[in-house]
Protein backbone atom coordinates (compact mmCIF):
# COMPACT_ATOMS: atom_id res chain seq x y z
CA UNK A 1 0.00 0.00 0.00
CA UNK A 2 1.51 3.27 -0.80
CA UNK A 3 1.59 6.19 1.68
CA UNK A 4 0.61 9.26 1.41
CA UNK A 5 0.75 12.61 3.70
CA UNK A 6 -2.58 13.66 5.28
CA UNK A 7 -3.54 17.19 3.59
CA UNK A 8 -6.04 19.60 4.13
CA UNK A 9 -6.52 23.28 3.11
CA UNK A 10 -6.90 25.89 5.67
CA UNK A 11 -9.04 29.00 4.75
CA UNK A 12 -8.47 31.82 6.58
CA UNK A 13 -11.41 33.62 7.67
CA UNK A 14 -12.91 36.19 9.92
CA UNK A 15 -11.80 39.57 11.68
CA UNK A 16 -8.10 40.38 11.35
CA UNK A 17 -6.51 39.63 14.80
CA UNK A 18 -9.18 36.30 15.31
CA UNK A 19 -8.57 32.82 14.21
CA UNK A 20 -11.56 31.36 12.63
CA UNK A 21 -9.66 29.01 10.07
CA UNK A 22 -12.19 26.68 8.09
CA UNK A 23 -10.53 23.31 7.10
CA UNK A 24 -11.49 21.99 3.51
CA UNK A 25 -10.84 19.01 1.65
CA UNK A 26 -9.36 16.36 3.99
CA UNK A 27 -7.93 13.79 2.25
CA UNK A 28 -7.40 11.75 5.02
CA UNK A 29 -9.01 11.55 8.60
CA UNK A 30 -6.33 13.93 11.11
CA UNK A 31 -7.06 13.23 15.53
CA UNK A 32 -5.46 15.56 17.11
CA UNK A 33 -4.40 14.84 20.76
CA UNK A 34 -5.35 17.28 23.71
CA UNK A 35 -4.00 16.45 26.53
CA UNK A 36 -4.06 18.29 30.03
CA UNK A 37 -2.05 19.16 32.52
CA UNK A 38 -3.58 16.66 35.24
CA UNK A 39 -5.88 14.10 33.52
CA UNK A 40 -8.69 12.51 35.06
CA UNK A 41 -8.81 9.67 32.06
CA UNK A 42 -12.02 10.49 30.84
CA UNK A 43 -12.12 11.66 27.00
CA UNK A 44 -13.90 13.58 24.77
CA UNK A 45 -13.77 12.98 20.35
CA UNK A 46 -14.55 16.68 19.17
CA UNK A 47 -16.14 17.07 15.64
CA UNK A 48 -16.25 20.62 14.15
CA UNK A 49 -19.05 21.46 12.67
CA UNK A 50 -19.27 23.28 8.94
CA UNK A 51 -22.50 21.92 7.09
CA UNK A 52 -20.56 18.61 5.54
CA UNK A 53 -18.54 21.02 3.19
CA UNK A 54 -15.59 22.48 5.86
CA UNK A 55 -15.06 22.37 9.17
CA UNK A 56 -15.19 25.36 11.45
CA UNK A 57 -11.67 24.09 12.92
CA UNK A 58 -10.76 27.37 15.75
CA UNK A 59 -13.74 27.75 17.43
CA UNK A 60 -14.98 24.08 17.40
CA UNK A 61 -11.98 22.14 17.57
CA UNK A 62 -8.97 23.41 19.88
CA UNK A 63 -11.04 26.13 21.65
CA UNK A 64 -13.62 23.10 23.01
CA UNK A 65 -10.44 21.37 23.13
CA UNK A 66 -8.62 23.21 25.55
CA UNK A 67 -11.42 23.90 27.82
CA UNK A 68 -12.38 20.42 28.23
CA UNK A 69 -8.51 20.02 29.52
CA UNK A 70 -9.15 22.30 32.11
CA UNK A 71 -11.69 19.92 33.64
CA UNK A 72 -8.51 17.29 33.54
CA UNK A 73 -10.22 15.70 30.12
CA UNK A 74 -8.17 14.87 27.28
CA UNK A 75 -9.61 16.01 23.94
CA UNK A 76 -9.65 14.45 20.36
CA UNK A 77 -10.08 16.80 17.63
CA UNK A 78 -11.26 14.44 14.36
CA UNK A 79 -10.59 16.57 10.64
CA UNK A 80 -13.05 14.30 9.32
CA UNK A 81 -13.36 13.63 5.58
CA UNK A 82 -16.37 15.66 3.79
CA UNK A 83 -19.07 14.31 1.77
CA UNK A 84 -18.77 17.54 -0.14
CA UNK A 85 -15.04 16.59 -1.74
CA UNK A 86 -16.98 13.49 -3.94
CA UNK A 87 -15.82 9.95 -1.41
CA UNK A 88 -17.27 6.99 -3.13
CA UNK A 89 -18.90 6.36 0.36
CA UNK A 90 -20.56 9.90 0.04
CA UNK A 91 -21.95 10.79 3.65
CA UNK A 92 -20.93 7.85 4.83
CA UNK A 93 -17.08 9.13 4.90
CA UNK A 94 -17.10 10.96 8.20
CA UNK A 95 -19.19 8.45 9.96
CA UNK A 96 -16.22 5.91 9.09
CA UNK A 97 -13.82 8.53 10.37
CA UNK A 98 -15.39 9.24 13.23
CA UNK A 99 -16.42 5.25 14.09
CA UNK A 100 -12.76 4.56 13.26
CA UNK A 101 -11.43 7.34 15.64
CA UNK A 102 -13.58 5.80 18.48
CA UNK A 103 -12.44 2.58 17.97
CA UNK A 104 -8.61 4.33 17.63
CA UNK A 105 -8.79 5.34 21.21
CA UNK A 106 -10.58 2.73 22.90
CA UNK A 107 -7.67 0.37 21.11
CA UNK A 108 -4.88 2.66 22.72
CA UNK A 109 -6.59 3.59 25.92
CA UNK A 110 -4.30 1.74 28.22
CA UNK A 111 -1.68 3.20 26.74
CA UNK A 112 -2.78 6.80 27.28
CA UNK A 113 -3.85 6.37 30.50
CA UNK A 114 -7.11 6.52 29.28
CA UNK A 115 -10.16 5.33 30.96
CA UNK A 116 -12.60 3.16 28.37
CA UNK A 117 -15.71 3.24 30.17
CA UNK A 118 -15.17 7.72 30.26
CA UNK A 119 -15.17 7.89 26.66
CA UNK A 120 -17.41 10.31 24.88
CA UNK A 121 -18.19 12.32 21.50
CA UNK A 122 -19.13 15.80 20.89
CA UNK A 123 -19.99 18.02 18.14
CA UNK A 124 -21.08 21.18 16.47
CA UNK A 125 -23.75 21.80 14.28
CA UNK A 126 -23.43 18.90 11.37
CA UNK A 127 -20.26 17.55 13.64
CA UNK A 128 -22.97 16.96 16.27
CA UNK A 129 -25.48 15.65 13.74
CA UNK A 130 -21.57 13.30 13.45
CA UNK A 131 -21.35 12.61 16.59
CA UNK A 132 -24.94 10.90 16.89
CA UNK A 133 -24.50 9.22 14.34
CA UNK A 134 -20.99 7.59 15.35
CA UNK A 135 -23.11 6.15 18.52
CA UNK A 136 -25.87 5.00 16.88
CA UNK A 137 -25.67 3.54 13.28
CA UNK A 138 -23.86 -0.06 12.72
CA UNK A 139 -20.14 -0.36 13.24
CA UNK A 140 -20.99 -2.44 9.81
CA UNK A 141 -20.48 0.69 7.69
CA UNK A 142 -17.43 2.01 8.97
CA UNK A 143 -15.59 -1.47 7.81
CA UNK A 144 -16.61 -0.63 4.03
CA UNK A 145 -13.68 0.81 2.19
CA UNK A 146 -14.56 4.01 0.87
CA UNK A 147 -10.73 4.56 -1.38
CA UNK A 148 -8.47 1.62 -1.85
CA UNK A 149 -6.46 3.17 1.00
CA UNK A 150 -7.76 3.10 4.89
CA UNK A 151 -8.73 6.52 6.45
CA UNK A 152 -6.49 5.67 9.04
CA UNK A 153 -2.90 4.57 8.95
CA UNK A 154 -3.08 2.57 12.15
CA UNK A 155 -4.70 -0.59 10.47
CA UNK A 156 -7.50 -1.77 8.27
CA UNK A 157 -10.24 -2.63 10.89
CA UNK A 158 -10.60 -3.20 14.46
CA UNK A 159 -12.32 -5.85 16.81
CA UNK A 160 -12.68 -2.98 18.96
CA UNK A 161 -16.13 -1.62 18.62
CA UNK A 162 -17.61 2.37 18.09
CA UNK A 163 -20.82 1.57 19.95
CA UNK A 164 -20.75 2.76 23.78
CA UNK A 165 -20.30 -0.45 26.01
Amino acid sequence: MAHTEAARLVLERGAPGGHDRAILHVNQPILEIFRPAVPNGAVMIIAPGGGYFRLAIDKEGPAPARRLNQSGVTAFVLNYRLPADGWASGYDAPVQDIQRAIRLVRARAATWNLDIARIGVMGFSAGGNLAAAAVSVSTIRSTRPSTPQTAFRHGRTSPVSAMPP
